[in-house]
């Protein structure tokens, strides 16, 4: 078996246990996403980066290198229709435990971020219990309103 192999049989295992990547592979794939495609843009919209402290450490990192400002944008949803919207993705990981464990993650995980960011970056909240489309228009103009 290749490097390549048990790196993408390593990604795919943690996946499908709904388990998140280490951070060291999350950064190194960040940052290896920064440098070569967002490094020119005035703005970028991260979503799902960062979820730990060593992620908004290596974001902060990054971005104080480059002279850039974080605003920190909250989405605000009811836990019921998080899970309504993760069943609807139908990936085939999406088992219902796999899913509490996702959203568990996630709430486990966020105040610390939430909290650590906040001391560096503007905070923003969007109520998302709209359709894709009213939370589209919601993200598109905080976008123009901080990219202007």
């Amino acid at each position: 078996m290749s490097v390549d192999d048990a790196f993408g049989n390593h990604i795919k295992d943690r996946i499908e246990s709904g388990l998140l990547l280490e951070d060291t592979i999350t950064n190194a794939l960040f940052d290896g996403y920064f440098y070569s495609v967002l490094h020119n843009q005035k703005c970028m919209l991260l979503d799902g980066y960062p979820r730990t402290l060593s992620q908004c450490a290596n974001l902060l990192n990054q971005t104080q290198e480059r002279g850039r400002e974080i605003l920190l944008v909250q989405f605000t949803l009811p836990h019921e229709e998080a899970i309504i919207r993760m069943q609807e993705r139908a990936r085939f990981d999406d088992t219902p435990e796999i899913i509490e464990t996702r959203i568990q993650q996630f709430y486990s995980k966020r105040k610390p971020i939430i909290d650590f960011l906040s001391a560096y970056a503007q905070s923003v909240e969007i109520e998302s219990s709209g359709s894709i489309g009213d939370v589209s228009a919601k993200v598109r103009q905080l976008v123009d309103q901080y990219a202007s």
